[in-house]
């Protein structure tokens, strides 16, 4: 039985987004979360706090994590964006995957 991806809010968090890519990448790899955290330099602890969503990397940690499970780093931040305001401070924004699907049933 294959274990279910992380569950994203409706309107999911940057570290929520984040988590369901690192799952996925670690799954592609054929990865657990042990072994991703030997070969990234992690607990497996840190590794399943990042997939949960309840942590943020940072750089050295996604470029870590990036070669360990042999993924781009633009595949661990898919769905993720900065939009800069003009005038005001810019904004993230966190695509859902189903998003995608969407759009292209919509079509």
């Amino acid at each position: 039985m294959m274990p279910a991806p992380p569950q994203l809010s409706p309107s999911p968090t940057l570290e929520e987004r984040f988590g369901l890519n690192l799952w996925r990448g670690r799954r592609r790899a054929g990865l657990t979360q042990e072994e991703l955290g030997i070969f990234a330099g992690l607990s497996r602890d840190a590794v399943s706090k990042l997939e949960l969503g309840r942590r943020l990397p940072r750089l050295d940690t996604i470029l870590q994590l990036a070669a360990a499970t042999n993924v781009s780093t633009c595949f661990l931040l898919e769905g993720m964006r900065w939009w800069p305001g003009r005038y005001v401070d810019g904004d993230f924004h966190v695509e859902h995957p189903a998003a995608s699907l969407r759009r292209s049933v919509g079509r």
